[in-house]
């Protein structure tokens, strides 16, 4: 099979849901790309990381037969999502020198990144960690204020502050293990954090400062902007899913009713009188709002808790507030909530990208389930570890913007990854 025009492939791999994701350059009148999406419900997952290899790949090979059939086309090779509380960032720094008579080129830049991949690939935690992500975060031409592009400037040494993104290598290896063998070569594997955190945090949100926290299924993954940089990606092992767990437990419920009633009402079950559900006999019973409301409260503010211990050392930086994404930012009340206790502002946003070139292109607004899909594809086909995405600066709904040279470029890595 073969759809006729380049594309590329994301697969995330939820607690929830397994998610394969589609690019590809549009052949319409306006030009640009479109996105596809297509989930089933996962199976083999828990937290965000594979606990049963067998049951995780038949449920990844039968989404990609479909997604295959849907889109007629062949799916051989994508990027990889990877998610969990193994993973881990820091902030390091690096320097090299410029040689006379030279200025900062690209050349300079790479040499850098690649001496910061070389040191820690030959530190002590590579025996068990492995980088997925190096990001330069802020550049400095000798003792000169810092910047955040070198290039074209003059000096004798360039240095730079890097947000190192690092997971376990085992897992890696498992992952990258999991979707070989579904049919598809992983070509490039992106942490989640940061792939949802850049396609819903516009330019004007990150140089205030402020949190992207995908909420999925069953972690709460979130990347922290400082100064309009990448500060701090962290993974909270408690997210929607732990939710369903406490209303199926405490109410004596089957898991999918649980679903449900956390789904239509939320917190708002406050404002119920009763909620009617079918217990695991089939038979109806009647739950006070209240109860149900509490019982969702409870975890919520935990799951909070988690957060602001991550948030710490930013007090007072994060003028944007949390960006709460993912299915479960979708729970009524959960971002009043999260406000409140955190004394910041707290929104629930939809991933959003340009669909075409020109100033007037229009915008597609994707669900927040699928946040780090279409992040994921977005950061996939970019080159390398660290390069700067350029985001569009929309106030009312932030989001990435797929134009100018970044356009250029994207079609030109579908058409090479294709």
């Amino acid at each position: 099979m073969s759809s006729g025009h380049p594309q590329i492939f994301a697969i995330d791999l939820g607690t929830s849901k397994f998610c394969v994701a589609r690019l590809a350059e549009s052949h319409d009148a306006a030009g640009g790309f479109s996105i596809e999406s297509l989930a089933v419900p996962a199976r083999g997952t828990k937290r965000g990381m594979v606990v049963d290899f067998a049951a995780a790949l038949e449920c990844l090979s039968a989404l990609i037969d479909e997604a295959e059939g849907r889109w007629n086309c062949d799916i051989t090779n994508g990027v990889a999502g990877i998610a969990g509380s193994h993973l881990r960032s820091h902030v390091a720094k690096g320097s090299v020198t410029i040689a006379p008579q030279d200025v900062v080129s690209a050349a300079t830049t790479a040499r850098l990144e690649e001496q910061m991949q070389s040191a820690f690939a030959q530190s002590s935690a590579a025996a068990q960690r492995d980088l997925l992500d190096c990001i330069a975060v802020s550049y400095q031409i000798d003792q000169r204020d810092p910047v955040d592009d070198p290039h074209g400037f003059s000096g004798s040494v360039l240095s730079a502050d890097f947000l190192m993104i690092d997971s376990d290598k085992a897992y890696l290896r498992d992952v990258v293990r999991l979707v070989n063998a579904a049919g598809v070569k992983v070509t490039r594997l992106v942490s989640e954090p940061l792939a949802s955190a850049y396609v819903c945090a516009g330019e004007d949100f990150r140089d205030l400062g402020c949190c992207v926290v995908d909420i999925g299924g069953g972690t709460s993954d979130g990347l922290v902007f400082a100064n309009g940089n990448p500060a701090l990606a962290f993974s909270v092992p408690m997210a929607g899913f732990a939710m369903t767990s406490d209303l199926s437990v405490a109410l004596n419920l089957p898991v999918r009713e649980a679903e449900r009633i956390k789904t239509i009402y939320g917190l708002s079950a406050a404002q119920m009188d009763q909620i009617m559900a079918e217990d695991i006999h089939g038979n109806q019973k009647a739950i006070p709002g209240q109860v149900v409301a509490s019982i969702l409260e409870a975890r919520c503010r935990e799951l909070t808790v988690h957060i602001a211990r991550n948030l710490v050392p930013f007090k007072g930086r994060l003028g944007g507030g949390i960006l709460l994404t993912g299915g479960g930012s979708q729970l009524f009340g959960v971002a009043e909530l999260m406000a409140s206790s955190m004394r910041i502002p707290v929104r629930a946003v939809n991933p959003k990208w340009q669909k075409s070139t020109g100033v007037n292109g229009r915008q597609e607004k994707l669900a927040p389930k699928f946040a780090t899909a279409l992040g994921l594809l977005v950061l996939g086909v970019l080159p390398g570890n660290g390069t700067k995405v350029g985001l569009s600066t929309n106030e009312a709904s932030p989001g990435i913007s797929l134009s100018g040279g970044l356009m250029s470029k994207l079609r030109a890595w579908l058409r090479e990854m294709s």
